[in-house]
C-alpha cells in the first residue's frame, strides 16, 4: 500500500510542481483555500433552505427546524471568519517576504483581487440575514458606495430592493462574486501548471 500511495503522491506533486508539499511557508494558501471550499459547500447546503423573500425567518428556521441547521449555518459563519483572518494572514506574510516583487508581481495582484472578492462575498452573505446588524451593514455599505462619484449606480444592483425585505439581488450579487473568486483562484494554479509543462518542456 505504501508504494502505491507514494506513486500517486508523486503524481500530484510532478503534475502540479509541488516539491515543497511539506513546507510550512506553502500552507497557508491550502487552508485559505480549504476554508473557501468549505464555505462553498456549506452555503450551498444552507441555500436549499434559504428563502430571499424572507431571509430572517428562513435563517431561524434553518437553525431551529433543520436537522443539523444550527452546526452548519454557524460552521459556516465562522468558516468564513476563518477564510478572511487566513487570507489576511496569508496576505501579510507575502508582503514582508517580499513576494509581490518580479517575478511574482501577477500573483500579488491575482491575490488582491481575490482578498477583494472575499471581503465583497462575505460582507453579501452576512446581509442575507436580514437582521438588524445586517441592516446596518448594509446601510454603511451603502453610504460608501454612494461617496466614492460614480459607483452610487451599483447600489440597486448590489442589493435591490433591500430594504423591502427582499433579498434576491443581494443572494445574487454574492454568488457573482463567489463564482468570480472561484475563477480567480484557479489562476494561480493554472500559472503554475503551465510554469511546470515549460520547465518539463526544458529538461527534454
Amino acid at each position: 500500500m505504501e508504494p502505491s500511495f507514494m506513486g500517486v503522491s508523486d503524481w500530484f506533486k510532478e503534475r502540479l510542481g509541488l516539491d515543497d508539499l511539506y513546507n510550512v511557508n506553502y500552507w497557508l494558501g491550502s487552508l485559505v483555500a480549504a476554508a473557501f471550499i468549505y464555505t462553498v459547500v456549506s452555503g450551498l447546503i444552507l441555500l436549499l433552505y434559504y428563502n430571499a423573500e424572507a431571509g430572517y425567518s428562513s435563517t431561524e428556521f434553518i437553525i431551529q427546524k433543520v436537522p443539523y441547521g444550527s452546526v452548519i449555518h454557524y460552521s459556516h459563519l465562522y468558516g468564513a471568519y476563518a477564510m478572511i483572518i487566513l487570507a489576511y494572514i496569508h496576505m501579510f506574510r507575502n508582503y514582508f517576504a517580499g513576494a509581490y516583487k518580479k517575478p511574482r508581481e501577477l500573483l500579488w495582484i491575482i491575490g488582491v483581487i481575490m482578498l477583494v472578492l472575499t471581503l465583497g462575498t462575505a460582507f453579501l452573505g452576512y446581509s442575507l440575514i436580514g437582521d438588524a446588524l445586517a441592516t446596518s451593514a448594509v446601510d454603511v455599505g451603502e453610504g460608501i458606495i454612494s461617496s466614492v462619484p460614480g459607483l452610487s449606480i451599483f447600489i440597486p444592483i448590489l442589493f435591490g430592493n433591500y430594504d423591502a425585505g427582499y433579498y434576491g439581488r443581494v443572494l445574487a450579487s454574492a454568488h457573482n462574486l463567489c463564482c468570480l473568486n472561484w475563477l480567480t483562484f484557479h489562476l494561480p494554479l493554472l500559472h503554475r501548471l503551465s510554469t511546470t509543462a515549460l520547465c518539463s518542456r526544458k529538461v527534454k
